[in-house]
């Protein structure tokens, strides 16, 4: 199978509410990179499907949320391109992303 990834993906846990349309569901972030997401799930959502995350909030800190578009899906998991991320994201997906790269020097 061919990678067609253009980061790499950092393996994390983190529980997140996912919001479409109207209906807000749970889920598992289970890795990140900077132009994607893959979450688990116990619902499956169809390719092309528009979604906004938002991560487990931090008491004091800023909600993070990114907004994407499904890109595939299976029943247990699904994957997004990202492509709205608010500035506490950005924040956290640089932070998070910048110690594995430290880490793995």
């Amino acid at each position: 199978m061919t990678e067609r990834r253009a980061t790499e993906r950092l393996p994390v846990r983190v529980n997140v509410l996912i919001a479409v349309g109207g209906a807000q569901h749970r889920g598992l972030l289970v890795d990140v990179s900077e132009g994607g997401a893959q979450i688990a799930s116990d619902f499956s959502l169809a390719p092309g499907t528009e979604v906004r995350v938002t991560l487990e909030a931090r008491r004091g800190r800023p909600a993070v949320q990114f907004g994407g578009r499904v890109i595939w899906s299976s029943p247990s998991r699904f994957a997004i391109e990202l492509s709205d991320v608010s500035a506490a994201a950005k924040q956290w997906l640089d932070g998070m992303l910048g110690a594995e790269q430290t880490s793995t020097r």
